[in-house]
């Protein structure tokens, strides 16, 4: 189970960094400036940052963390049959689930044998992780909106702004028009503001990866995070200043 957690960190350490590198192509292309896709990506490196803070949290013991890497295998593996009985509802793949299936009963397996309890409610619903005497628990559902909002004190909202326009809800699509919607033409320019919150909300993603793995290997990140904060403090005047005078940009 300790195994899972620590690969589980590993992956979400790829992905995140592969979607940072992606902002920074996306944003760095001189020759265009995005009017959504900035958002999608910093959804993604801002939700597996705060769950690498999360997994790592420095504040909390082994069994906390084994815990918690229980909670977030078995949310896989759930997801995983659920997408697998979509496709077994096809005639010509009646036997799709069957391997994600066998992959959950190993995981309730593994879970049992390392002394964890999972506890249920009447519905037989799991609600909580414990294991040990004197009892350490942990719920079985992460509050990702709550975990971002602990992670990015400084920047409110953010989640739920990514979130907006993963769906396509107009009240963060509209940030972009400049033109009306009493004319046939529909004009769209960057939003700046957006790029902007983007931009840093990307750098704050990076500053938690940089804390938790450093000191969970008994490094001191603060090196690292003083550049990546002096970066920062450089887009954040810039954002200032284009504020303030947006048609001298």
């Amino acid at each position: 189970m300790w195994q899972y957690g620590m690969q589980l960190c590993r992956l979400i350490f790829a992905n995140v960094y592969d979607h940072m590198w992606s902002t920074g192509s996306l944003l760095g292309a001189g020759d265009s400036i995005p009017l959504y896709s900035h958002h999608t990506l910093t959804r993604v490196a801002c939700e597996g940052a705060a769950r690498i803070g999360y997994l790592l949290d420095p504040a909390i013991g082994y069994e906390h963390r084994l815990l918690r890497s229980a909670v977030f295998a078995l949310a896989d593996v759930d997801a995983r049959v659920t997408a697998a009985r979509d496709v077994a509802a096809h005639p010509r793949l009646p036997h799709a689930a069957d391997e994600p299936t066998r992959q959950r009963d190993e995981l309730l397996e593994l879970i049992r044998r390392a002394g964890i309890t999972i506890c249920r409610n009447k519905q037989q619903q799991p609600t909580r992780l414990e294991i040990g005497s004197p009892v350490v628990d942990e719920p079985c559902k992460t509050n990702l909106t709550e975990l971002v909002k602990r992670f990015y004190p400084d920047r409110p909202g953010t989640y739920r702004l990514t979130s907006a326009v993963v769906h396509s809800n107009p009240w963060v699509l509209n940030d972009t028009v400049t033109s009306s919607p009493f004319t046939p033409e529909l004009v769209l320019e960057p939003d700046v503001r957006g790029i902007g919150t983007a931009t840093l909300t990307t750098i704050d993603a990076s500053i938690i990866m940089i804390e938790s793995y450093a000191r969970h290997y008994g490094h001191d990140p603060a090196p690292a995070v003083r550049k990546s904060k002096s970066r920062a403090q450089v887009i954040d005047g810039l954002l200032r200043e284009w504020i303030t005078n947006p048609l001298g940009r």
